[in-house]
């Protein structure tokens, strides 16, 4: 059961599209911010992934997750659009979580 309908399904994906590739922009504006702060990244694989490459290899690898979504909808049309709106959310949710996040321990910090 749905809240609402939607009329135009592809523009609803594309529309929830840009709100994760909102959030993956503001993930790394907000990690920058606490790096110059003193922070360290809590995610150990992007710790890793920081100590081998630096900031800018973390940016491009976090970029890669919305680059590589963008490509699978935009070329891969023969999605279900439920399947792949009920995606996306699991995407917005944590996002949304980690900006928080970011946002408390930042304040905090200044």
């Amino acid at each position: 059961m749905h809240l609402y309908k939607v009329e135009n399904k592809e523009r609803h994906i594309w529309e929830l599209f840009s709100v994760v590739a909102f959030l993956n922009i503001l993930d790394i504006i907000f990690t920058k911010i606490a790096f110059a702060l003193g922070c360290i990244e809590a995610n150990p694989i992007m710790a890793l992934i920081y100590l081998k490459t630096g900031f800018i290899g973390l940016v491009i690898f976090k970029l890669s997750f919305v680059f590589i979504l963008f490509f699978l909808l935009k070329y891969k049309k023969n999605y279900r659009y439920s399947y792949i709106r009920n995606l996306l959310y699991i995407c917005i949710v944590p996002y949304i979580g980690l900006t928080a996040y970011h946002i408390v321990n930042i304040a905090t910090l200044i």
